[in-house]
């Protein structure tokens, strides 16, 4: 019906959909037998729709277009095209090249939902078991148990202290001179194994671990750094950042950290598979990590979450 409405002719509409003229018509009486009106008022010379015709062509050239609609964005659901992705970042992982790769996915893939999800590193890691995040990207998360990673970047920490403080007139700070400062931290519920390379490292320097206050915001942390409360200790990307009142040291011997990103490999939709590539892109190294080694795009996929 919709092609005969475009050329009001049963010859060219037999043309057009590769069948026989005699078929089209045939087509037309068991449609208008089955709905029990006339869509097609027929001449010798003309073919028009009755009104009846007008109002069925009207309304199936809308479920056309809706199935087509349809059949498109199930494609772009499949190939990671549209759908939604929560990514979790700590305080420490927002300063690596982190916000450059959600940049880049985001101008890769615009139609796709992104929310971000922010917390410690246990706290992501739970959502993710949880299946309240999608993606996680933490600072040394010890033990993942059946969740899969590889690395984003390898980093170090540096001492962040009060520019006033000896410290900053210092080009680098050596472990055991900051053994006995005050430290302002990230809560140990929220970064054990950081809060545990602390406490080692005072300890083997001879002193005793003095953490005076516990946040797990890093403007609240470098707030407290510029008014002298104490010092503290972030990967290097805080370079990147200014504020006043806060300088950063190197430390020595070097105390390496790596961006880690975290995802569960049972429950892989097309977006995150997308995200996850371009992660490997840039990552130190190319293999997931977890109980074999495959990459992202090997794993299997399910359906995609609703926007």
């Amino acid at each position: 019906m919709v092609s005969l409405a475009g050329t009001s002719h049963f010859g060219r509409t037999a043309q057009a959909l590769g069948l026989s003229q005699p078929t089209v018509s045939e087509i037309l009486k068991d449609l208008e037998r089955e709905l029990g009106v006339v869509l097609v008022n027929r001449t010798r010379r003309s073919v028009r729709l009755s009104v009846a015709g007008h109002q069925f062509v009207l309304h199936a050239s809308r479920a056309l277009a809706a199935t087509d609609h349809a059949v498109l964005a199930s494609r772009r659901a499949g190939e990671g095209e549209i759908g939604r992705l929560v990514l979790g970042l700590t305080a420490m992982t927002a300063i690596s090249v982190l916000p450059v790769v959600i940049a880049e996915y985001r101008k890769r893939y615009p139609l796709i939902t992104l929310r971000l999800q922010s917390g410690g590193t246990s706290s992501l890691l739970a959502a993710l078991r949880e299946g309240r995040c999608d993606i996680a990207f933490v600072i040394s998360p010890g033990d993942l148990g059946p969740l899969a990673s590889m690395p984003l970047t390898h980093d170090r920490l540096v001492a962040v202290v009060p520019t006033a403080h000896r410290f900053a007139r210092q080009r680098a700070v050596r472990v055991e001179q900051f053994a006995s400062e005050p430290m302002i931290h990230m809560p140990r519920e929220d970064e054990q194994v950081l809060h545990d390379e602390y406490e080692r490292l005072t300890t083997a320097a001879g002193g005793t671990p003095k953490v005076i206050l516990e946040t797990n915001q890093l403007e609240t942390m470098l707030a407290f750094v510029a008014a002298g409360l104490g010092i503290s200790f972030v990967p290097s990307g805080i370079r990147r950042l200014r504020f006043e009142g806060v300088t950063a040291v190197e430390v020595v011997p070097r105390i390496p950290v790596q961006t880690t990103t975290v995802w569960d490999p049972g429950a892989m939709t097309p977006p995150i598979v997308n995200f996850l590539e371009l992660v490997r892109a840039r990552s130190p190294g190319a293999r997931a990590r977890k109980g074999g080694g495959r990459g992202p795009a090997a794993w299997p996929v399910r359906a995609a979450r609703d926007p």
